[in-house]
């Protein structure tokens, strides 16, 4: 999701090449993501491992409620805005 002037410019859903790992799936998710130039990542996740990976690439991460839909979450940003 690209924000520009308070508004919401792009949004990609991609989906996690590492969900199936058994372990140390985080600093790869977040390396992956950094690499792949994210500037903002909704997840109701925490990643304490990939954190410092995610604050080094500059990726602004917002704790969603798990199970809600992107568009759900969007809509609630833009009135939080």
């Amino acid at each position: 999701m690209e924000f520009k002037d308070g508004e919401v410019k792009n949004v990609e859903i991609v989906e996690n090449p590492y969900r199936k790992e058994p372990y140390g799936a985080g600093p790869k998710v977040a390396l992956f993501l950094v690499n792949m130039g994210v500037n903002v990542l909704l997840t109701p996740m925490e990643c304490p491992k990939g954190k410092g990976i995610l604050e080094a690439g500059r990726v602004r991460v917002i704790k969603v409620e798990a199970g809600k839909r992107v568009e759900e979450v969007i809509k609630s940003l833009r009135s939080s805005l």
